[in-house]
C-alpha cells in the first residue's frame, strides 16, 4: 500500500511540536552590558497569600484603618480629589516595586454628581440645585433665579455670546427680563464628604425650546482640584499620628 505524501508521522509531529515549543519561549539578546528579552515577562508572586489592597469609601474609614494597623515603611499618597493610597516605600530584590496596602475611592461625585455641560430641562436643573451642590450663596442665587423662569411656557433669550438676557412670558402681555448674571461660583460634590467641597465658576447658558432647557458649564479652571488634593492631606495629617508622611 502506498503511503500518503501528505501524511504525518509520529516523529514529525513530535519535532513539529518542539520547533513550536521553542518558538514561543522568550528568547535573549545581549547588546553591549545590557540584557534583552523578545517578549515581555510577568513575576509569578512567591507569595501567594499576600494580601490584597483594602478598599474604602471614606477618609475616616481609610484614617481609622492606619491607625490601628502597623505597616512601617509606608505613607499616604493623595493621587487625586477622588483616590488616596497607602503606598509601600521601594522594595523587592531590585527595589523597584511598591504595593497599595489600602486605597480610599470617593463615590461622591458618581452618586450625587451633576452632568455640567449638557442640556437639561430647567425642573431637572433645579432639582440638581437642590442635591448636587454644596450651599453658597451663589447657589441660593441660582435657585431662585431658575425658579422665576422654570414654571412659564416660554423663554426668551437674548444673546450677544458672552452675556444673556432671558425674557420669561406670563399670558399674553407681562413680560420679566433679566440679565443672566455669569459666572456662577459653585461648589458641586466632586471630592470626599469629610473635607469642603471647593467652589469653581460654572457658566449658565439658556436655550429656547419647548419645555426650555439650560446648561452650566465648566470654565475649564482647574484649580478645585490642587485645592482639592491639599485639603485632603491637610485632613488626613489632622486625624492621623504625626508618624505617618502624608504626600498632596
Amino acid at each position: 500500500m502506498t503511503a500518503d505524501p501528505t501524511s504525518l508521522t509520529g516523529t514529525a509531529v513530535r519535532d513539529i511540536a518542539d520547533l513550536a515549543t521553542a518558538a514561543a519561549a522568550p528568547q535573549t539578546v545581549s547588546l553591549g552590558e545590557y540584557q534583552f528579552a523578545a517578549k515581555p515577562l510577568t513575576r509569578i508572586s512567591t507569595d501567594p497569600a499576600l494580601p490584597r489592597t483594602l478598599e474604602f469609601y471614606t477618609l475616616d474609614g481609610f484614617a481609622k484603618y492606619l491607625e490601628e494597623e502597623d505597616e512601617p515603611d509606608t505613607f499616604v499618597h493623595v493621587v487625586s480629589p477622588t483616590r488616596v493610597d497607602a503606598v509601600s516605600k521601594l522594595e523587592g530584590a531590585d527595589r523597584h516595586q511598591r504595593r497599595v496596602i489600602a486605597s480610599a475611592a470617593c463615590k461622591t461625585a458618581e452618586l450625587r454628581g451633576f452632568a455640567f455641560n449638557d442640556e437639561v430641562t430647567l425642573e431637572t436643573l433645579a432639582i440638581a440645585l437642590q442635591t448636587c451642590f454644596e450651599m453658597t450663596d451663589d447657589l441660593l442665587a441660582l435657585r431662585k433665579f431658575c425658579a422665576s423662569v422654570r414654571s412659564t411656557a416660554t423663554v426668551g433669550t437674548d444673546d450677544d455670546g458672552i452675556s444673556q438676557t432671558v425674557e420669561a412670558r406670563r399670558g399674553i402681555a407681562a413680560v420679566q427680563t433679566a440679565a443672566v448674571k455669569n459666572p456662577w461660583l459653585l461648589a458641586p460634590w466632586r471630592t470626599f464628604a469629610e473635607i469642603t467641597q471647593p467652589i469653581s465658576p460654572f457658566v449658565l447658558r439658556f436655550q429656547q425650546g419647548e419645555p426650555p432647557e439650560a446648561a452650566l458649564y465648566e470654565t475649564g479652571d482647574a484649580r478645585w482640584m490642587v485645592e482639592s488634593v491639599r485639603n485632603i492631606a491637610g485632613y488626613l495629617r489632622g486625624v492621623l499620628p504625626s508618624t505617618w508622611t502624608v504626600l498632596g
